[in-house]
């Protein structure tokens, strides 16, 4: 793929990867750096992409993966403690257990295996319909279905079991 074939899919996928990426960390500024690199590694590594899937969920699944990573460069630093910035006009503690969960349901998410943890992912962050999802993987609305029903029932029986979450 030369350079002018990939400015075009940058065009075409840019805005959803950021908004993917913006409603899986929830910063702004982390969403445009994750979006950078993103592109940058697709670009570095266009030719291995096997055609499994469409573009965009490549794409996303590249965004995620940079994100765990940060987040795992993040917790190695701060010593996993889990204190994060917290909103200026909001209860410090519920802020506090609001983030833990959040921190919580994402480890359990990169547990869950593939297509599961990209399809949950789709259907929560971007908001995907059940169709859409079907089609990005070449298959049926009713596959998707299935598959995200059962990522959900694998996330909530893992939050229940190890983290005594109830869901």
């Amino acid at each position: 793929m030369n350079n002018s074939e990939f400015e075009l899919v940058y065009q075409k996928y840019a805005k959803q990867l950021f908004y993917f990426l913006l409603k899986l960390c929830g910063d702004y500024d982390m969403a445009e750096d994750l979006a950078q690199e993103t592109f940058m590694r697709a670009y570095q590594s266009i030719d291995s992409f096997r055609g499994d899937c469409r573009l965009d969920v490549w794409l996303c699944q590249i965004g995620k993966n940079l994100f765990y990573n940060q987040q795992r460069r993040d917790d190695r630093l701060a010593g996993s403690d889990g204190m994060e910035k917290m909103p200026g006009n909001e209860n410090i503690e519920e802020a506090t257990i609001r983030s833990h969960m959040a921190r919580d349901v994402i480890k359990q998410v990169r547990t869950v295996p593939e297509p599961y943890q990209t399809v949950f992912l789709l259907r929560i962050i971007l908001e995907y319909d059940y169709k859409k999802i079907g089609e990005c993987y070449g298959n049926s609305d009713v596959w998707a279905r299935v598959v995200f029903y059962r990522a959900k029932n694998m996330l909530q029986k893992k939050l229940k079991e190890e983290l005594h979450y109830e869901v």
